[in-house]
């Protein structure tokens, strides 16, 4: 009977041996997993930060090209607001020096007048 003792204590032995060392791996394997969770945790930071920055960098363009069409703008319509009011200074001057143009012919072509025609006579 010895050594069935002795037979369930080496079984006893080899059976906490393989529960420690099982439990040591789990151990490395769940501070592999926490290493590798933190290193995730990481890399998607620095995905969130170059995505930032690649949002704020289109958003800085659109900001000058919006301020560029919109200076664009400003100076059109400063420029047809001018040519506005020349057309308009233009047209009350045209209407203020309003000349009888004498259109006869007969002067144009340079033939007579119907005074020296009756003092031809």
């Amino acid at each position: 009977m010895n050594w069935l003792r002795t037979v369930v204590d080496i079984t006893f032995l080899a059976l906490a041996l393989v529960l420690i060392t099982t439990l040591l791996a789990n151990r490395y394997d769940g501070a592999g997993y926490n290493a590798v969770h933190v290193e995730i945790q990481n890399v998607k930071k620095d995905v969130l930060d170059i995505n930032m920055k690649n949002v704020l960098y289109l958003e800085n363009r659109v900001n000058r090209v919006t301020e560029s069409s919109d200076s664009y703008q400003v100076s059109v319509n400063s420029r047809i607001s001018v040519l506005e009011n020349r057309m308009i200074g233009l047209e009350a001057r045209s209407k203020e020096n309003t000349r009888i143009v004498n259109n006869n012919s007969a002067v144009a072509n340079g033939l007579p007048t119907a005074p020296q025609v009756a003092s031809q006579e």
